[in-house]
Formats: C-alpha cells, structure tokens, sequence
C-alpha cells in the first residue's frame, strides 16, 4: 500500500468516526454526545474550548511581544 491510500483509509475513518458522531447526535440529542445537562450545563465543553484556547492566546501573545520586541 502505497502512501496515498494509507491517508486516504485514515481520512475514510475519521470521516466514519464523525458521520457515526453526527448520528448519535441525531437520534439520541445533543446530551448524549456532549454530556450537557441541567445538573452539568458545562459539560465538557469547559475543558474541550478553555484548555486549548489559552494555549492558543499564550502562543499568539508570545509571538506578537517577540514581534514587537525585535522590531519586525
């Protein structure tokens, strides 16, 4: 198998993993995907949004003080 078909067999899972997600979604509502309810309105959207957006902010402020900095 050359390496065009092994990235597209990934693509093809990763596709199967989603549409099986989006189905999920579909029939059963969206707590049973995100684990939303009244008891946990955050679900685990907190940690899946936050964590990886701090990292992004820290990243982009780091880059710009650098720019900044050396005058570019």
């Amino acid at each position: 198998m050359n390496r065009v078909n092994i990235f597209k067999s990934i693509l093809w899972a990763i596709t199967g993993v989603a549409i099986a997600f989006g189905m999920t979604r579909m029939l059963f509502g969206l707590g049973s995907v995100s684990n939303l309810s009244d008891a946990t309105p955050w679900g685990i959207w907190k940690g899946l949004n936050v964590v990886p957006g701090i990292a992004l902010a820290g990243g982009g402020f780091v880059v710009t003080a650098i720019i900044y900095i050396m005058r570019r």
